[in-house]
């Protein structure tokens, strides 16, 4: 996949990820604008680096958000940076005892409990994901992140993720449950995350 010249994610006119120049021999920038929109000095990566680029946005991200919705956004974030990772150590560190997962698209995984998790992404270790997110609603312990993400089978070779839409529900400093929508799925997702808020 070519990804010369293209924007990847964007967040509040605040953060850009982008691309530049021919796959070959391009690069990836992160831009970040101050509130008068002028960029705060860029950071560039070779295009072999893409998944180091979309770790320099999300942590940018994460810091721009207040303290409160920024642990529960980043406990999220840190459990799909580490299943496309595949490191599974962590991930099991993130999810509680009672942990569990829906997905409500079409075609997707069926309902997973925390042991069938790890054994789900311990099954994929041959691929590598990073998600960007681009749309974000968060309380105290829920959130709900719109994301795009990128998945590599071998060193080189980029292919993009379809967008989903995550609801995820936090207590202390571990995930109790994540559902899974489709792009296409913010009303119920939104009535999702309604519902675990209240």
């Amino acid at each position: 996949m070519s990804l010369a010249g293209e924007v990847l994610a964007e967040w509040q006119a605040r953060l850009q990820l982008r691309s530049l120049g021919d796959a070959g021999d391009g690069s990836f920038v992160v831009d970040e604008f101050d509130g008068d929109g002028d960029i705060v000095p860029s950071v560039s990566f070779p295009h072999h680096d893409l998944f180091e680029a979309i770790d320099e946005y999300n942590a940018r991200w994460l810091v721009m958000l207040d303290p409160e919705t920024a642990a529960v956004a980043g406990l999220g974030l840190s459990m799909s940076r580490a299943m496309g990772a595949r490191e599974i150590e962590l991930l099991g560190s993130l999810l509680s005892g009672d942990y569990t997962f829906t997905d409500h698209r079409a075609v997707g995984w069926p309902a997973l409990s925390r042991a069938e998790m790890l054994e789900a992404t311990s099954a994929n270790a041959d691929t590598r994901t990073r998600w960007l997110t681009t749309e974000l609603y968060a309380s105290s312990h829920t959130a709900l992140v719109a994301q795009g993400g990128f998945w590599t089978p071998s060193a080189g070779s980029w292919y993009e993720v379809d967008a989903g839409i995550f609801v995820t529900l936090v207590q202390g400093n571990q995930l109790v449950r994540t559902e899974v929508f489709t792009a296409d799925q913010l009303e119920p997702a939104l009535r999702r995350f309604d519902e675990l808020t209240t």
